[in-house]
């Protein structure tokens, strides 16, 4: 089993030195081939721009749909926002009319989609992207979000389902209140903040993977793994895994290559 894990580590260990080799190979074409590197830490992420060249303008769009109880977007490229509020809408700016798909699905889902020809990626140094801000009621039941660049925040939001992936980027959900909770992070910081009903299963591949739970320690049953970083719970190290508790709320977290930070709050 030792081996065994020996060699899963290193060969995680390789692959993540490739990604982190071609990230910052792309940052050294943006930035004319003139890039200094120092003092990598992974953790939260830059943004992400990007540089499109097409004669086609950007435009905005504002859509107040009904009945809607459920929200589905994929997004290529581009910031994500989701917040309560009385009614549901929908705001997008700095995306193409092709770069942008929406319809009402059954059982009153809407769904978003996004699309962009990506010419090069830089972090940090351009801001064309565009971004999707979408206001949700409180008899919303479920939002599911897959990101492939960009950051994703969602914020004071009762849910029964909250199903979010991200590629490149950070996920943050403040003030959350929700049943059952599934989170995939491959490359950046993921955060969630507030309640848990039912069951959370989360995922970071290179990144810090953080969980700030209402409730205290005893009404969960827990099952950590962090493959090449740490675990922490309420302040306490437990090494890379940990297995505790069979209580009906459940908590699921791992990392492969990051920090594993668990606590519980009031």
């Amino acid at each position: 089993m030792m081996k065994n894990r020996w060699i899963r580590n290193t060969i995680l260990v390789g692959l993540s030195v490739c990604i982190i080799g071609f990230v910052v190979m792309l940052i050294g074409f943006g930035q004319g081939g003139r890039l200094t590197v120092s003092n990598y830490r992974v953790g939260p992420i830059g943004m992400v721009g990007i540089n499109r060249q097409s004669d086609e303008k950007t435009t905005t769009f504002h859509l107040t749909p009904e009945n809607i109880t459920g929200l589905d977007i994929e997004a290529e490229v581009g910031d994500v926002e989701i917040v309560k509020g009385d009614h549901f809408e929908v705001n997008m700016e700095g995306f193409k009319p092709s770069e942008v798909k929406y319809s009402n699905l059954s059982h009153g889902i809407f769904k978003i989609e996004t699309y962009s020809g990506i010419d090069l990626i830089s972090l940090g140094t351009n801001n064309n992207y565009g971004k999707i801000k979408v206001i949700v009621p409180a008899s919303f039941d479920k939002v599911e979000v897959s990101a492939n660049v960009g950051d994703v925040r969602v914020s004071d939001l009762t849910l029964k389902e909250f199903d979010i992936s991200v590629d490149v980027g950070n996920l943050e959900a403040k003030n959350m209140n929700v049943d059952v909770v599934e989170m995939d992070v491959n490359l950046g910081h993921a955060l969630y903040h507030g309640a848990i009903n039912q069951s959370v299963d989360a995922d970071c591949d290179l990144g810090e993977l953080e969980l700030q739970i209402k409730g205290v320690r005893e009404e969960y049953s827990m099952e950590l793994d962090a493959d090449l970083g740490d675990i922490t719970v309420d302040g306490q190290h437990h090494g890379t895994y940990e297995s505790k508790g069979t209580t009906n709320k459940k908590i699921g977290a791992s990392t492969n290559l990051g920090e594993l930070i668990i606590s519980f709050i009031q």
